[in-house]
């Protein structure tokens, strides 16, 4: 969603007592009696499966293991220190704290993501993403004896605001060989904000960390790329962009263009990757790369130069539109427009331009879709609103 609609959405810590919610969808079944031939969508059911989360921000499955559910919550519980990561048990039921970070937490600061590396049943290695006072981290664990430990600080570098920060990360499915170890990581543009003093179109700049899609190579094997900074602790994919380049070009940017990408996926089936970035003032955008001959080949979004499909709106701003933007973006239109200054109190954000808690589910919940009938494939244009940052 656009910046106007943040200001009511801010996260704040929900309590909640378990209950049990059944809705069925009935009216796709009404339609397919009244209106034979036509493509009926399938009906859901949706249940609550654990409630009683302190500002969740992301649940996750490790692989090959579907009894237990990881819920990464981004605040502790007095709400001024990071969160941790519940481990949720779907058969008995009860709850344990998996990995309990520390360090203090600022405005949308917090610890965000995390990733399992497709061979963690074997290496125990996950990864998290978070941000830590001003300072963006992705960090390495290892499940040693039962328990988490620390391995290493794969990234790390300060933002200029404490919006768009560093967000989501994960492994591309079905991924065989060194691709397994090649890890994916969504970086926003630094929070100023386009019609302020001091902004820069970083997000297309590749000698820049802001505002990109990377892709590191994680094998504590591999040589480090940077074995001179001790903020940077990992290795190239070879079929990166920008590996061969000798002009300061970042090595590890596979994608350019973004504004703050909260969210990414990949359809397992093809290997397509979706990205879910945030808007300005006017567009939402889903950023589509096929897993084609162009994967690897360093595709541009268009932030900060277009929002969507059009002109960024801020006055100088907007530029022409790459090549291939029209067939690489979907976007939705707000209308709603943000108050020129957000303020803060106790429980919310004291600036919410660009930034949504729809992330950080209002409700506190996590719910599971479960189909009830068979779907006709369909590919949406839009995405609803309040799923991004």
């Amino acid at each position: 969603m656009a910046r106007g609609l943040r200001r009511s959405l801010c996260p704040r810590s929900v309590s909640l007592r378990l209950i049990s919610l059944r809705a069925a969808l009935g009216a796709a079944a009404l339609w397919a009696a009244v209106m034979p031939g036509r493509v009926v969508r399938a009906e859901f059911e949706l249940r609550r499966v654990v409630g009683g989360l302190n500002q969740p921000t992301y649940v996750t499955q490790a692989p090959g293991d579907d009894r237990y559910l990881y819920i990464v919550e981004r605040a502790g519980s007095g709400g001024g220190t990071l969160g941790d990561i519940i481990r949720y048990d779907t058969v008995t039921r009860n709850r344990s704290t998996f990995l309990d970070l520390s360090g203090s937490l600022v405005q949308d600061g917090g610890a965000f993501v995390m990733a399992f590396h497709p061979d963690y049943a074997t290496n125990g290695r996950f990864y998290v993403t978070s941000m830590v006072g001003a300072t963006n981290h992705l960090d390495e664990f290892r499940v040693v004896g039962g328990t988490p430990q620390f391995q290493r600080t794969l990234l790390q570098y300060n933002n200029p605001r404490t919006q768009h920060t560093i967000t989501w990360t994960g492994f591309k499915p079905g991924a065989s060989g060194a691709e397994r170890n090649w890890l994916y990581v969504n970086t926003g543009d630094g929070g100023i904000q386009a019609d302020e003093n001091g902004f820069t179109n970083r997000g297309q700049d590749p000698k820049s960390v802001f505002g990109k899609v990377l892709r590191l190579d994680v094998d504590p094997a591999a040589p480090d790329a940077y074995p001179n900074d001790s903020n940077k602790n990992f290795a190239i994919p070879a079929a990166n962009p920008f590996a061969a380049d000798t002009t300061g070009k970042l090595k590890e940017v596979f994608m350019t263009g973004f504004r703050s990408p909260w969210r990414a996926s990949f359809d397992r089936a093809t290997g397509d990757m979706y990205v879910g970035d945030v808007g300005f003032n006017t567009k939402e955008e889903i950023s589509f790369n096929k897993n084609d001959a162009g994967f690897n080949s360093g595709r541009d979004y268009g932030w900060a130069l277009r929002e969507g499909t059009i002109p960024n709106p801020a006055p100088g701003k907007g530029g022409p539109s790459p090549g291939s933007l029209t067939r690489s973006t979907s976007e939705t239109t707000s209308t709603s427009r943000r108050s020129p200054a957000a303020t803060s109190t106790a429980g919310r954000c004291r600036s919410c331009r660009g930034n949504t808690s729809s992330r950080i589910s209002s409700a506190a919940r996590s719910w599971r879709w479960t189909s009830t009938a068979t779907p006709t494939p369909r590919r949406s244009t839009a995405r609803p609103r309040g799923s991004s940052t």
